[in-house]
């Protein structure tokens, strides 16, 4: 009896290169010495530690007064302007 699907060459490439990229990329990590599973973790942003959550939260606070800040100044200069009169 014939299967029903055939699987092409390219396919069996790409279901080959879906398993054994990460894993070469990590043993090459681990022959240059470093943590590939670390690497690919902070790549992902898997895991994360709360510290670094919280420092980019405490980063995206500081922005947004940054921008508020400076979004107060660009209202006084439009109202500054507006109240002068034109040539």
């Amino acid at each position: 009896m014939k299967n029903k699907y055939k699987i092409t060459g390219f396919a069996r490439l790409l279901v080959f290169m879906i398993f054994f990229a990460p894993i070469a990329y990590i043993g090459a990590s681990y022959y240059q010495g470093e943590d590939g599973i670390a690497k690919i973790k902070s790549l992902l942003n898997i895991g994360a530690d709360n510290d670094t959550i919280e420092l980019r939260i405490s980063k995206k606070k500081e922005e947004i007064k940054n921008l508020e800040a400076q979004l107060e100044i660009s209202q006084k200069d439009l109202k500054r302007l507006e109240k002068e009169p034109a040539n």
